[in-house]
């Protein structure tokens, strides 16, 4: 549902390779094959390469996340003047917000965009 949600352009999607490269190693693992077929993952990730915002993460981050990937998921939002980090990493949500960036899981940023309308 959130990637129809940005499809139809109701928010902008902002990535970095560190964070697809991590999606298409997580499609590959046996609990995700098992749902979504090679040719599905590979749209989609096709799809989120060539139309999300890409960018670098130029801000070092250490020490925030409970390990270093969690760092330059942060990193990302700031490189990428996000006003929502939406994760399902609990570590991160618990943090509430980082350097004006409100930090939600994906329910509740769907639950926010319903309120938008």
């Amino acid at each position: 549902m959130l990637i129809q949600r940005w499809t139809d352009l109701e928010y902008e999607l902002v990535l970095s390779a560190h964070i697809l490269d991590g999606l298409e190693r997580t499609w590959q693992k046996p609990y995700f094959r098992l749902r979504y077929s090679s040719q599905r993952a590979g749209d989609a990730l096709r799809l989120l390469r060539t139309s999300a915002t890409i960018v670098v993460p130029a801000t070092t981050v250490s020490g925030v996340g409970e390990d270093p990937e969690d760092d330059l998921v942060i990193a990302t939002a700031l490189a990428g003047n996000a006003d929502f980090l939406v994760t399902g990493d609990k570590h991160l949500q618990g943090l509430g917000r980082f350097r004006g960036i409100t930090i939600l899981d994906p329910h509740q940023f769907l639950e926010w965009l319903q309120s938008e309308r």
